[in-house]
């Protein structure tokens, strides 16, 4: 029985500080410290960990330079004109707060005069960050690297 009683104790102790540092099993999402954008590709790639897997991933675009449909990700691998594989910012990105939805009313690109924001799917359902913002991928002038946001 004291056995028992020490192997409940010690479970509890170590859910406890689990819960508290997040070093095991006890947390899911990003990490608290990272900025509003590592949350947002965080949280995108923790759906493609949710949804593929250890697979690859590919992101499926068409007419790089004025899109109109949105860009998919899947497992399905492209030739260099239409898509590029993914490559994972984080080593183990998972629990998204992010999901895929088919809304009747599907958000749809933007194009201006010095780029534009591209709808983002995975297997073709659009990704929401939830409250009615979607995930989008921004074309043209603005930062070298690559740009997600969430919006209407």
């Amino acid at each position: 029985m004291a056995r028992l009683i020490v192997v409940v104790i010690s479970a509890v102790c170590l859910f406890v500080l689990s819960s508290a540092d997040g070093s095991l099993g006890g947390r899911s999402g990003a990490p608290a410290n990272l900025t509003d954008y590592g949350r947002t590709v965080w949280n995108l790639e923790a759906l493609l960990r949710d949804t593929f897997g250890p697979k690859e991933v590919w992101l499926q675009y068409r007419g790089q330079i004025t899109p109109k449909a949105a860009w998919n990700f899947s497992t399905v691998v492209t030739a260099n004109c239409c898509g590029g594989s993914y490559h994972y910012t984080f080593a183990a990105a998972t629990n998204s707060t992010f999901y895929t939805d088919r809304p009747t009313r599907p958000p749809r690109a933007q194009i201006g005069g010095s780029g534009g924001e591209i709808p983002l799917t995975v297997r073709k359902a659009y990704i929401s960050c939830g409250r009615g913002r979607w995930l989008f991928h921004h074309v043209g002038n603005g930062p070298a690297n690559w740009l997600v946001s969430c919006h209407r």
